[in-house]
């Protein structure tokens, strides 16, 4: 079996390699061939997919950014307005508290 073993005959698909007997009449075993990665997207960047992943998360991080920036501003000026509340109230109640 070891010498008279030869690989031989690529399916149409491409997607099996038969291990054949010298004879040629018995096919032995069907071994999975799979094709490289770059045969199989040649018409495709190799990394098309980790770029649109890096552009998707920018995005989202700026959407992130520009939320928390409203945000900021929204309670630096509610905490504005709440310690101008906050010490009207003060002198309102030593005024009531003196009488």
């Amino acid at each position: 079996m070891g010498n008279n073993m030869t690989f031989g005959n690529m399916t149409h698909n491409g997607t099996q390699l038969f291990l054949v007997e010298k004879n040629g009449n018995s096919i032995v075993r069907e071994i999975p061939f799979h094709p490289p990665f770059r045969a199989m997207h040649q018409d495709m960047p190799i990394f098309l997919g980790i770029q649109i992943f890096i552009f998707i998360c920018i995005i989202f991080a700026a959407v992130l950014l520009f939320v928390a920036l409203k945000e900021y501003r929204f309670f630096s000026k509610w905490n504005g307005r709440y310690k101008k509340y906050k010490s009207t109230q003060d002198k309102i109640d030593d005024e009531l508290g003196r009488d």
